[in-house]
């Protein structure tokens, strides 16, 4: 069986596939540089399971709980059925959990989470300062949230320092900002 983590818009399948390989290396160097063994993750905006799968192969005993509403059109052919077979295929599924919600209202307590992780979400969000806050309302005390993206406007957050920013100058306006919650 194939893994088939979509097409982005605006490129090919194989256009895609490279940028994903560039991504999952950048998403390893932001792990080590600043977590340790998370025991839950939050994938924001996880699409068909790529960050996801990047998170779970490189932390081995984390569990990751993938949140998307499935109905942005920027990754084509999104679905909830082909992100249950992608995980399957790569032996990730006691270790993933699939919620259907849009990131302005997502079901969580609070402080529930160690690491947030999301790639070429942010760009897409339509109320913006709504879903980062939610974010940092279920991001436990001095947790991390690393936002990959091409497109940042300006981060207004409350309680969140901006840790660093990490890029790959192969990466055209691609960049992972790391932001730390502070209380």
């Amino acid at each position: 069986m194939e893994i088939d983590f979509g097409t982005y818009h605006h490129s090919t399948k194989q256009e895609s596939e490279n940028f994903r390989k560039r991504i999952s290396e950048l998403f390893k160097k932001a792990f080590s540089s600043v977590i340790q063994d998370p025991s839950k993750v939050l994938d924001a905006g996880c699409g068909l399971g790529f960050l996801s799968s990047v998170v779970m192969d490189y932390f081995k005993n984390t569990i990751v709980y993938g949140v998307d509403n499935f109905q942005d059109t920027s990754l084509k052919d999104n679905s909830i059925e082909k992100l249950r077979k992608n995980i399957s295929i790569l032996g990730f599924d006691k270790r993933f959990y699939i919620i259907s919600s849009d990131l302005t209202g997502i079901p969580f307590r609070d402080n529930s989470f160690d690491v947030i992780v999301s790639n070429l979400v942010y760009h897409n969000i339509k109320d913006r300062d709504v879903a980062l806050q939610e974010l940092v309302r279920i991001l436990k005390p001095y947790g991390f949230i690393l936002l990959g993206d091409l497109f940042f406007y300006k981060l207004q957050l409350k309680n969140v320092d901006i840790v660093s920013e990490i890029y790959d100058e192969n990466l055209d306006k691609y960049k992972i900002v790391i932001l730390k919650k502070v209380i």
